[in-house]
């Protein structure tokens, strides 16, 4: 279910990173950012279908979802939260990503 709502969160951010796109001057940084919205909305999209299976407990659906939200929420970590152009309600994303991947990891281990 935290998957489940990291994605929903996601989806609700894409369209405010396609508003900041718009506002910039057309060229390569500009597509940069449309291609950042589209790639969260995607990873969004593939977060819900790997959830559905998760909550099966299903393994490829565990590796699914820990590496895309993984890959997603480090990056926003590394370059968009450190470096201070983002305030800390925006945690709001790996705050659901940290106790998602260990509950699942938990899950997983009793699984084996």
């Amino acid at each position: 279910m935290l998957y489940f709502a990291w994605a929903v969160l996601h989806l609700a951010v894409s369209p405010n990173i396609y508003a900041v796109a718009a506002g910039m001057a057309e060229g390569v940084a500009q597509g940069r950012v449309y291609q950042m919205g589209f790639t969260i909305a995607a990873a969004s999209v593939v977060i819900i279908v790997a959830a559905i299976f998760n909550w099966r407990n299903d393994r490829s659906a565990y590796w699914v979802n820990a590496v895309v939200a993984s890959i997603v929420d480090i990056a926003f970590i590394i370059y968009i939260f450190i470096p201070g152009h983002a305030p800390i309600v925006s945690l709001s994303g790996p705050l659901l990503w940290l106790p998602a991947l260990l509950l699942t990891s938990m899950a997983q281990a009793r699984r084996a």
